[in-house]
């Protein structure tokens, strides 16, 4: 953060001052302790031309114009289409295609040759295993 919380208090206490030398009797914050902050640090001193407030403002406009907007989601709103029903259920439903591939290493160790097995991605979601060639 470019402007620490000392800066930023400056600032308003600043403004607070010229506010009031031109409304007298508006209630003020009482002043800290001119020999030492709240951090138990020496203040600097406060006082802002107004080319320098004027700098200070166009830097958060900058910087908050920078920041990329955040697209907002409703609540309970999902973008992904709700998963469909598997036309084979029968068969085995993996999670990923690592472990449909560790399936059919182990089926191969168990039971030796067979017919080509591969495994698929189902319109469902998950991962199957089927020894019919590709389409």
């Amino acid at each position: 953060m470019p402007f620490s919380d000392d800066d930023l208090e400056a600032f308003y206490r600043e403004i607070e001052q010229r506010t009031d030398e031109r409304r007298s009797g508006r209630p003020v914050r009482p002043e800290p302790s001119k020999s030492q902050d709240i951090n138990g640090r020496q203040p600097e001193s406060s006082s802002f031309t107004d080319a320098e407030l004027e700098n200070f403002y166009r830097a958060i406009e900058a910087r908050t114009a920078a920041t990329p907007a955040r697209k907002r989601r409703r609540a309970g709103v999902s973008k992904a289409a709700p998963p469909r029903s598997c036309p084979t259920p029968d068969k085995v439903a993996f999670a990923s295609d690592v472990l449909a591939r560790e399936s059919i290493v182990a089926v191969r160790r168990h039971t030796g040759s067979g017919p080509t097995l591969r495994c698929y991605r189902c319109v469902c979601g998950a991962w199957h295993i089927t020894s019919k060639l590709r389409p």
